[in-house]
């Protein structure tokens, strides 16, 4: 797959589109087909390496992970072990600030922080707080979807 990538910390100059291996989730994860990622300051951090708890959290010489992007939106393509509360095909959302990888076709991310859009999907409403923790870009796709009720 086609994805955004790092090798050592530094400016966006470093960045590069690579191919590489299709993510496998690991228990409790799933994998998400991403739809839209939005840009926010953490990615800037973890992508320059500072301030240092970006280095602490990410790697302290090189980035452990090495695609960015944490605020995803995408469809659920595969099933971790154990992940019951969540199906093939839904729309989810959420900020992954601890396992990042949006800036690719797929992520791997921890299903239980996966649950905004299955929320807008059975018509709940938000808390103010929950749209408070989505970077603008991605709270606008799910108001989008709340508003109209269509799948882009």
């Amino acid at each position: 797959m086609k994805a955004v990538t790092q090798s050592r910390y530094g400016g966006p100059d470093l960045l590069k589109i690579s191919e590489i291996p299709l993510p496998e989730p690991a228990k409790g994860e799933v994998r998400v087909r991403v739809t839209a990622c939005a840009v926010n300051l953490s990615d800037w951090e973890y992508l320059i390496g500072s301030p240092f708890y970006a280095r602490m959290v990410g790697g302290l010489f090189r980035p452990k992970q090495p695609v960015l992007g944490s605020d995803i939106v995408g469809v659920v393509d595969k099933l971790g072990a154990g992940v019951s509360d969540l199906n093939v095909g839904q729309r989810i959302m959420g900020d992954f600030v601890m396992t990042r990888g949006g800036f690719a076709e797929y992520a791997c991310v921890p299903a239980r922080h996966a649950d905004l859009m299955d929320k807008i999907q059975r018509g709940e409403k938000l808390e103010d707080a929950e749209w408070e923790t989505l970077s603008k870009a991605v709270e606008d796709v799910a108001r989008d979807f709340a508003d109209t009720g269509e799948k882009r």
